[in-house]
């Protein structure tokens, strides 16, 4: 193994300790994901236009679909703000009734909410406003990891040469630079596959909804399935939280509603689970208890995040694996 290569992976597991011990993983995918959407776009636009006219163009759809995301965003908050009250106004007493059965206590109605909500902000402003804080400097994180992203794409669709055509080759850094970002190569493809894998999830998650919506003849079905419809694109917290939303629904029906959704949803997440495991053991020829164990250690390492890039660790170092010579078999293994 060449002395470029050895220093380039040192160089990623410095790069993976750093992302695991400051919790860049928010930052991470958002530039991973931001380079997949602009790589992709510029392959399709380059089978037709020049390459020029590829990279920008490629930038600018990037841009019009990050607008209209942050609209669609929006307006699904506005949506959220009239709709979220209405369920809450007929759950509450249900709750509270149910609640006391039990002798326990909870609030009667929204505005009694709304005071238990107003007097927990006050006793622990101090808290919230340090966590507002770190969500500001999170943000700005994020935003510059996709300008990271859209400046890496833009150099690499120039096909610009390390150093320049002058700069001369027969040095480490020029070689250590190749082998790095064939390190980068490898990662990003095993995140691509992962991607693909979570919009045929997303696709295959509203479909099922959809049709369990309309079936139950579910309250609020349009504001339900434009929820789903988000929601499933982000992976594990979108689920979670259309689901939540589903199941506050169904308590506005009924207590049995709810039981009967809940138990549907259940099993909806474990086939969810298992077809990810499937998928991405297919599409990294991988079998899925490696992938279940790398979900696991992921969850624990970097949270949500780890849940996503776990399988596209799991496929760069398999990748790496089988680059590498085996060591010969000493007399005694022969």
């Amino acid at each position: 193994m060449s002395g470029a290569r050895k220093i380039s992976y040192w160089a990623i597991a410095v790069f993976a300790a750093a992302a695991v011990y400051w919790h860049l993983s928010s930052e991470l995918l958002a530039g991973l994901f931001s380079f997949f959407v602009l790589d992709l776009t510029y392959k399709r636009l380059s089978r037709a236009l020049p390459r020029v006219a590829a990279r920008w163009t490629s930038l600018g759809v990037f841009l019009v679909c990050s607008v209209f995301f942050v609209w669609m965003l929006g307006v699904f908050v506005e949506l959220s703000a009239t709709r979220v009250p209405e369920m809450i106004s007929i759950i509450l007493p249900r709750l509270n009734a149910l609640a006391a059965q039990y002798g326990l206590s909870m609030p009667g109605s929204l505005d009694d909410l709304r005071g238990v909500i107003i007097s927990a902000v006050v006793e622990h402003a101090q808290a919230l406003t340090k966590t507002s804080g770190a969500l500001t400097r999170e943000l700005f994180e994020i935003l510059v990891s996709v300008l990271v992203a859209i400046l890496f794409h833009l150099n690499v669709s120039r096909r610009a040469r390390i150093g320049g055509d002058a700069a001369p080759r027969d040095n480490l850094l020029y070689a250590f630079l190749l082998e790095f970002a064939e390190r980068a190569r490898i990662f990003v493809g095993g995140f691509e596959t992962i991607f693909r894998i979570q919009i045929l999830l997303a696709v295959f998650r509203c479909a099922v909804l959809a049709v369990f919506l309309l079936l139950t003849r579910m309250p609020w079905t349009h504001f339900l399935l434009v929820a789903t419809f988000l929601l499933s694109v982000i992976p594990i917290v979108g689920a979670f939280t259309s689901s939540a939303l589903i199941l506050a629904a169904a308590f506005t029906v009924s207590f049995h509603a709810a039981i009967g959704t809940l138990v549907f949803l259940l099993v909806l997440h474990q086939a969810e689970y298992l077809i990810y495991s499937r998928l991405a053991g297919t599409g990294f020829a991988l079998p899925t208890w490696i992938i279940l164990l790398g979900l696991l250690i992921g969850e624990k390492c970097m949270g949500l995040a780890g849940l996503i890039l776990a399988p596209v660790v799991i496929h760069y170092l398999r990748e790496e694996l089988r680059q590498l010579p085996s060591p010969p078999l000493s007399a005694s293994q022969a």
